[in-house]
């Protein structure tokens, strides 16, 4: 660093005689103490006595001093400009070090690499997003199909299709919005107006139409309540009174299981007649029956024959909804017989 503060020296001096000022004690007419630098940078010391020296003699002097002097100029020059790069490339290799870098050559191969490495990933990364764009593109294009009315977006009640078996069979079901949830209706009665004493496979793919009275069909029930869990509820009406008996947990097997009913925990206004009743009148855990497909439990006869639709019947019954003569439609907790109207529905839970 000696070059260093040398150099700021002769920039404070402003000028290239402080280099002989520097190096030199005094010049005077009669004697000059010169400390010079030959071409092989070794010093040689001269006294010289000028008082003495003719005219020419000082002009040879004062021309020696100048090439010296700028021959100096020029080897601290080369030396401070070496020694200043030695010493910025000393820092700069000590904080590469510390950074796990040997020289320069490694930190930029490194950087470079790193830089190359990110460019792939970016590349990958592009790949992929865009394929899963695609993907979601053609899912929206194809648009998944609602299984039930808790998947269709509506805000008013009515008919819409659903697919409870699948995109291919679409079913057309009647939703309601109600208790901030959407139902799908599996049974509706207002008129009597439709024929429930009906066959095995009629109550399987359903009957009637969605907008009035029908039976949405046990094939689909069993779709819709074995995809996730689901609740019920009975809307049951009676000389303008309306009451209802909903259940936390709604399941109904497969057609394999004879569409066994599977309810619990009950709450309402109508009572609970599905499940807390005796054990011959309890339609909870029991098979569906229909005038030609006896599975209840009563052992001298058909109760679907007796009461002239299908149901889940035990033997038979203390809530009766699909019967054909209204006065045996019933609801024995709260409502009795002979009911107005009646309505079923399920959704998610």
């Amino acid at each position: 660093m000696d070059y260093v503060l040398f150099l700021k020296f002769m920039m404070k001096c402003g000028s290239l005689l402080c280099l002989l000022l520097h190096l030199t004690a005094a010049i005077t007419d009669k004697a000059v103490n010169a400390s010079l630098l030959d071409n092989q940078t070794d010093p040689l010391v001269a006294i010289f006595d000028l008082s003495k020296a003719n005219e020419s003699d000082k002009l040879n002097v004062g021309e020696d001093t100048n090439t010296k002097m700028d021959a100096i100029k020029d080897h601290f020059k080369d030396k401070v400009g070496v020694n200043i790069n030695d010493e910025i490339r000393t820092i700069v290799e000590e904080v590469l070090l510390k950074k796990g870098y040997y020289n320069y050559t490694d930190a930029v191969k490194k950087n470079t690499d790193a830089i190359l490495r990110i460019q792939d990933d970016q590349k990958q990364m592009s790949a992929r997003f865009n394929s899963r764009i695609k993907i979601i593109y053609t899912t929206v294009e194809k648009k998944v199909k609602p299984r039930e009315c808790a998947d269709v977006d509506f805000l008013k009640d009515g008919v819409y299709v659903i697919y409870p078996r699948g995109e291919n069979q679409p079913k057309r079901a009647y939703c309601v919005w109600q208790d901030n949830r959407k139902w799908t209706v599996i049974q509706r009665r207002f008129d009597f107006s439709v024929d429930f004493y009906r066959s095995w496979n009629e109550y399987k793919e359903g009957f009637g139409t969605a907008s009035g009275e029908h039976w949405l069909g046990n094939d689909f029930i069993h779709s819709i309540s074995t995809n996730g869990r689901h609740r019920v509820k009975f809307i049951l009406g009676k000389d303008g009174t309306k009451k209802y008996a909903e259940y936390a947990n709604f399941r109904l097997k497969d057609e394999k299981s004879k569409y066994k009913l599977k309810v619990s925990g009950y709450s309402g206004t109508a009572g609970d007649s599905i499940d807390s009743v005796d054990s011959q009148g309890r339609a909870n855990g029991q098979k569906f029956s229909t005038y030609d497909r006896d599975n209840d439990n009563n052992k001298k006869s058909n109760c679907a024959i007796m009461n002239e639709g299908g149901w889940w019947y035990n033997s038979c019954d203390y809530a009766s909804l699909n019967d054909m003569d209204s006065y045996k439609i019933s609801w024995y907790f709260h409502m009795g017989f002979h009911l107005d109207t009646s309505m079923v529905m399920i959704t998610k839970v």
